[in-house]
C-alpha cells in the first residue's frame, strides 16, 4: 500500500508540473503529454499509439492533435499505405515549448530523489529500469 501511496502523490506532482509548463504556453495538460509523448517515443508516431500508450481516447487524441497542428507544434501525415493511420512528427515550433516541459520534468526529478544519496539514486533508477515498460498491459 505504500508504494501505491508513493505512486499516487507522484503522479499527481507531476501533473501538476506538466500542467504548469502547458499553462506556460496556452496549451492544454492533454496537448502537452501528446507533445511529451512524441519526444520521448518517435518510432511511436500514430495518433492511435498516442491513445494506447497515452490512456487517451481516440477522441480526444485526434481533437488535441488537430489544435497543435494547428498552432504549427506538430504535422499530421497520412499514411499512404493505409489511410486510417495519421504520422505525427513534432516541428521546429515544439523545441521552446518541449524544453520547458523538460526544465520542469527534471526539476520534478530532482526534488522527487534529493533525500536520497546519489548512490541510493542510482540504485533506485537502476531497479525502475528493471520494470518492464509496458507492465500495465495486461
Amino acid at each position: 500500500m505504500e508504494l501505491l501511496r508513493f505512486l499516487q502523490l507522484g503522479n499527481l506532482v507531476w501533473e501538476q508540473m506538466l500542467t504548469d509548463a502547458a499553462q506556460h504556453w496556452q496549451i492544454s495538460l492533454s496537448e502537452a503529454r501528446i507533445l511529451l509523448f512524441l519526444l520521448q517515443h518517435p518510432q511511436l508516431d500514430t495518433a492511435r499509439d498516442v491513445a494506447v500508450y497515452c490512456g487517451m481516447s481516440k477522441a480526444s487524441v485526434s481533437g488535441n492533435v488537430l489544435k497543435l497542428a494547428t498552432r504549427g507544434l506538430l504535422t499530421v501525415d497520412v499514411d499512404l499505405a493505409d489511410r486510417r493511420f495519421q504520422h505525427l512528427t513534432l516541428t521546429e515550433q515544439s523545441t521552446p515549448v518541449l524544453k520547458t516541459i523538460r526544465e520542469k520534468a527534471l526539476d520534478f526529478s530532482h526534488k522527487l530523489l534529493s533525500p536520497l544519496s546519489s548512490e541510493e539514486q542510482a540504485h533506485l533508477l537502476s531497479l525502475l529500469e528493471r520494470i518492464p515498460e509496458h507492465s500495465h498491459e495486461s
